[in-house]
Formats: C-alpha cells, structure tokens, sequence
C-alpha cells in the first residue's frame, strides 16, 4: 500500500554554494507510566470538582507533552495559564446550556441560535489557532499565526453553509406538504432534490475544503518574525480521497469471503452441535465488527498519514523544511490495538496509547535547516483569549495541531 510515489518529501532547493540541509528528526522523551499519574490525579480532581479542574488539567497535560517534544536537544513551552482556559470553558458551557433550553422550549429561537453558532465556527476555529500558537514556543522564541477572520470563513466555509442550510430547512419545511400527499411536481419533490444535490456538491468539494484548511493553518503560522508558507495544491488531496474509497471498499469484499468461509467451517466442524452453532454465530458476529472496525480505522489513518504528508512537505518557515514519513499501516496497527488495550483495561491505558500515537507520529517528522536556528528573532505577541481553543477541545475539531 506504501511506495516511493506516496511519500511526500520536502526538498530544500539549493544553489551550489549552498550547505546542505542539518536535518533534525522530533523525538519524545516521555512514557506512559509518567503521563498515567498525571492523567489519573487529572481526571480524579476534575469529577471531584464538577469539571471546574479541567482548565488545569488540560494545562498540565500540554505542558508535559510540550516539555517532552524534543528539537535539536531542546524542549517546546506551553504557555498558557489556566484561568484563562476556565473564562473559556465558563462562556462555551453558557452558550451550551442557552442554545439547550431554546431548543427544548422555544424550538424557533432554538433552531435560529443553534444556525448562528454553526455559522460562528470559523471564527471559533480562527482563535482556536492563535491561542494555541501564541501560547507555544521553543527555545524562548513564541509562535503566533497570522491567518485573518476572513481566510478562516473561506477555509471552513462548510459550517455557515450547514448552518443556513439547517435554517432554511427548519423554517421551509414545515409550510411543505406532508410526504405521503407530495407529488413529483409538488414542492416535497423539491425539497427533497435540493437536499440530494447539495450532499452531492458537499462530497465533491470535500477535498478541496480539507485543502483549504490545510493551506489556511500551514501558511499562516509564524515563529517569531518569520512568516511560514504553504506550496501545495488541491489535486493530491483528490487522490488521497479518491484512494481512500478503494479502501473502503475493499474490506467489505475481504469480509464477503473470510466471513462465509468462517461460517461454514464451524457449521462443518459441530455438525449437529448446538454449541458449535452458537459458537459460530458469535464467532461470526465479533469478525463481522472487527472487519468494520478495521475498515473505518484503516481508511482513517489512511487518510490522516497521507494528508499530514503531503502538508507537512509543501510548507516552509523561513530557512525551515519539513519532512513527514508516516505509514497509514503503521497508524492503523496503532489505533488498533490501542483500541483494543483501552477497552481491555478499562480506560486505564489511555495515557499508554496516547503517548504510544505521539512518539511515533513524532519520530516520523523531521526539520530540515539550512542556517541556525539563532536566526529566529523573537516577536512581541498579545495574549489570546481561550474561547476557541476550548470550543475546538469540546467538538473535538481537528485544528493542525
């Protein structure tokens, strides 16, 4: 599944006066064992508090895998303060229980608030990525991002589509005939077309707006005073989605031949058993959801090694190149079992697998230099307000990081 051509590799163009490239691959240093007596005091003091502890926990959770990242011999910082992640977590939670109550007493209003803040995402998003960058840095020299409010509406311009979209529906609707009295030529048939069409326009633009939010974060992070620069394009993400559909349609034919096979060689084996039945039918059922457990994670992790690639070695931060080799087999393997030793122990081995993903990911990435990195001149930057950020943890929305 992974050949040359799938690999993308960032190459520093030179002139022949020019050094060649240090090349410096990220590592981390921490363990499961370590991040496990975080997590568990994390998650004991955030349910004893009601979830107020949570700011702090979420600051010493990114402190330790920031303290960890290792560069060249050096640590990344996390910045941020936890009271400033609690006023975050304060004002998403109103709006949560506002955006609630209408909808359970005032559909109306309800419907309209809830089109209001789908279509403020982008925004969300947009201060997700400043505070996130300004509250890093490495080596005494603080990240920002530079990447305005408009350019974050053109890249996640599919949330205030959903949520005019939403608002249509809800208040056209309802004035339709109802579906059994609605005819071919009725304005339900309508309805319904709009709908088909416009998940169809959403599917094949997909890629392109994944593109637009891969060029949105990699070409609008600076360090310091140094802008960083984004060269890809749209076509490979295409392909990347193109591919991943062969993927997922290939377990399923997988599964049409083992899962028949398995059925009949128990039946065989327990002829006239009725354990051996019961025995294959369980046995049947548990290879049926591994197979779309495997398939989902397979086209997953496909997806994500070969985007993160691709965006990773088409950007630049001044004398800066990036170079990413991660295996989507590697990654599946991974989430797999992870998975699987989550479920197994009950949640315990959470800190394990994460810290498990993270290594890997990391020593997989590597910074091409040609210079020194003393070149980088720190930057006066103001603080964020942590509203985003919060919101982009709540949702679990994917920001580049």
């Amino acid at each position: 599944m992974e050949n040359t051509e799938d690999r993308q590799i960032q190459s520093i163009q030179l002139d022949h006066d020019e050094p060649e490239p240090k090349r410096f691959t990220l590592s981390f240093t921490g363990s499961g064992g370590e991040y496990f007596r975080i997590w568990i005091v994390n998650v004991a003091l955030t349910a004893l508090t009601l979830g107020i502890y949570g700011a702090w926990a979420k600051v010493r959770t990114r402190r330790y895998f920031y303290a960890n990242t290792i560069l060249d011999g050096q640590p990344f910082d996390y910045l941020a303060r936890p009271g400033t992640i609690l006023k975050g977590y304060l004002i998403v939670g109103g709006v949560l229980i506002v955006m609630n109550l209408l909808n359970n007493f005032v559909p109306r209003f309800g419907i309209l608030f809830s089109a209001v803040a789908i279509s403020s995402v982008p925004y969300l998003l947009h201060k997700a990525h400043r505070f996130k960058a300004v509250n890093s840095a490495y080596r005494n020299v603080r990240f920002s991002f530079k990447g305005s409010i408009s350019e974050a509406y053109k890249a996640y311009i599919f949330f205030p589509l959903v949520g005019i979209y939403s608002l249509i529906l809800a208040f056209a609707v309802p004035f339709y005939p109802a579906a059994e009295t609605a005819t071919m030529d009725g304005p339900g048939w309508i309805v319904g077309a709009v709908i088909m069409l416009s998940s169809l326009a959403l599917t094949l633009s997909f890629p392109y707006l994944v593109f637009l939010q891969r060029r949105y974060f990699h070409g609008s992070m600076t360090f310091g005073r140094t802008d960083s620069s984004f060269t890809g394009e749209s076509g490979p993400f295409y392909g990347i989605y193109l591919r991943s559909v062969g993927l997922f349609l290939a377990v399923p034919f997988v599964g049409g031949i083992l899962i028949p096979i398995f059925s009949r060689t128990i039946k065989t084996m327990g002829e006239g058993d009725a354990r051996f039945k019961i025995a294959g039918l369980a046995g049947t059922v548990l290879l049926t959801y591994t197979l779309m457990a495997l398939m989902i994670i397979l086209v997953q992790q496909y997806i994500y090694a070969r985007t993160f690639n691709y965006s990773w070695g088409h950007s630049r931060l001044g004398q800066v190149t990036f170079s990413a080799r991660l295996r989507a087999k590697d990654l599946a393997w991974i989430r797999f079992t992870n998975l699987v030793a989550i479920i197994f122990s009950l949640g315990f081995l959470i800190p394990w697998a994460k810290v498990r993903r993270v290594r890997y990911i990391l020593s997989h990435t590597a910074v091409l230099l040609t210079g020194d990195m003393d070149v980088f001149e720190a930057a006066i930057i103001k603080d964020e307000g942590a509203v985003g950020d919060t919101a982009a943890d709540f949702f679990d929305w994917d920001i580049g990081w």
